[in-house]
């Protein structure tokens, strides 16, 4: 605590603090400009991308709505892949409790653990997929209802 006070009593503490908020505001000034420029092309690149999901939601919202059971055949799919989802992360979760209990040989506990980023990745995008379908029903849904 007296160190911080012989701190803030020095004159070159202060020197020290005006210099390095000087120079921080100088560096904030000439890196204005190209973090503006960067950050306005990962704008742009993410309002295409969202503008590319709008589009290829309506798509097969419209896809949906031509077929013949369309909307029943896009809420099984989402069943689905949210069923598939789910028991990929549970088996996850028992081949880890199954490693971790040693129920396995050691030979085949890694390759096991080394099995479960793969799956988990491929629940995510099951999962992703289907929130995707949930959102297509949803609009289908508050399309009919305005209709009505």
């Amino acid at each position: 605590m007296n160190e911080l006070f012989n701190n803030l009593s020095s004159p070159a503490w202060w020197i020290g603090v005006v210099v390095v908020s000087f120079a921080i505001n100088l560096a904030s000034a000439y890196a204005k400009t190209p973090l503006d420029r960067v950050l306005n092309h990962l704008s742009a690149r993410r309002r295409q991308k969202s503008d590319r999901a709008q589009r290829e939601i309506a798509a097969m919202l419209e896809k949906a709505k031509h077929q013949k059971d369309g909307v029943v055949l896009l809420s099984i799919q989402e069943l689905r892949l949210v069923v598939m989802g789910i028991a990929l992360v549970v088996f996850c979760i028992l081949l880890l409790l199954m490693v971790m209990l040693k129920l396995g040989s050691s030979s085949i506990g890694m390759p096991l653990v080394l099995l479960v980023p793969l799956l988990l990745l491929v629940a995510f995008i099951a999962l992703r997929h289907a929130t995707k379908i949930a959102g297509v029903l949803k609009l289908y849904e508050a399309e009919s209802q305005s209709e009505e």
